[in-house]
């Protein structure tokens, strides 16, 4: 649970700066902060990060000091981090009314603050879903020390993106996917909900994992189900629907619409016979492959393979040179 906590503050602390309400304001004030002097630049810096660890603290000592610690159940965790993923969702859609909560109004004189310091005690509007989050494991942990320390982090994750911006400047390639982050930090903060809420109620549900392994080892209607469904959902990506206007563009050279229909049926057979011979090849060569590569290399494959494909979406662009045939 503790190590439950401090993950979940340090990686929701880092996407709290890449929602939309946030990521403009900071992006702003990172900007203003690379133009200024150096001195004046680290103070206004430290300025924000102190004042927003010294109120996350302070919120979650508070937290766990004033609630017992809860008992959440079998259900509700993955019914509460589902319905705050429907809410990042919709919040893409339609405008939600969620006001930013400006800590700093309950000080005498708060208005007259510093902006940094306002900044800093500021929890903006798409940003207290995650905290909430991370308040309610403090809550669950029932430790005033590792609440500060989960307030530390996330205020430190918080600030991080900052702290690079206005050291290495924003250029026109940074605000670029600055703002194609923003637009899809929502869809990420809901997955990682869901996947959460999913695998907070599997075993709930009282899954099997060996009778879930012998169903996907030996043929079964059940397997066969499950390998549809899940080719289902991992066919809604980047590669997949860049392929749809090229299928789109192949067929409708057929003027005729039964040569339309047996165009687009050759290649949805073909692309059958592909995945076939692919799967098939996998199932009879995988537990040798696994068996020779080892563990390490899919240790490392794996993250390669999650990098190259951030490349699609066109998060990261890689050049290569262009080798002709002469």
């Amino acid at each position: 649970m503790i190590t439950l906590l401090l993950a979940s503050a340090a990686l929701l602390g880092l996407l709290a700066f890449f929602e939309p309400c946030t990521i403009a304001t900071h992006t702003l004030f990172s900007v203003r902060a690379h133009q200024q002097a150096g001195r004046h630049c680290c103070q206004n810096l430290l300025t924000v990060w102190l004042s927003r660890v010294v109120l996350l603290i302070i919120l979650l000592v508070i937290t766990v000091l004033v609630t017992q610690p809860p008992v959440w159940g079998s259900y509700l965790p993955s019914i509460i981090l589902s319905a705050i993923a429907l809410v990042y969702i919709a919040s893409r859609f339609m405008y939600i009314p969620i006001p930013h909560l400006e800590f700093f109004r309950i000080l005498p004189a708060g208005k007259s603050l510093p902006f940094a310091v306002q900044l800093g005690m500021t929890l903006p509007a798409c940003t207290i879903p995650l905290f909430a989050i991370v308040a309610g494991i403090a809550a669950g942990v029932d430790s005033v020390a590792f609440a500060a320390l989960a307030g530390l982090l996330f205020g430190s994750l918080f600030t991080l993106p900052m702290v690079v911006s206005t050291w290495l400047g924003l250029h026109e390639s940074g605000q670029e996917l600055l703002n194609r982050t923003a637009r899809a930090s929502p869809y990420l903060t809901a997955v990682l909900l869901f996947g959460a809420a999913l695998y907070l109620l599997v075993p709930s549900l009282g899954v099997d994992t060996d009778m879930l392994k012998a169903t996907l080892q030996h043929a079964s209607w059940a397997g066969i189900g499950l390998s549809f469904l899940t080719g289902f959902v991992f066919s809604f990506n980047p590669v997949s629907f860049a392929s749809i206007p090229v299928m789109l563009a192949y067929v409708t050279k057929a003027h005729e619409e039964r040569r339309a229909v047996l165009m687009g049926g050759a290649f949805v057979a073909g692309m059958i016979v592909t995945h076939v011979v692919l799967g098939v090849a996998a199932a009879l060569g995988g537990e040798w492959v696994q068996h020779v590569m080892g563990r390490a290399w899919g240790l490392f494959l794996g993250p390669l393979l999650i990098v190259l494909g951030l490349v699609w979406p066109g998060w990261i662009k890689l050049r290569l040179p262009w080798i002709a045939l002469r």
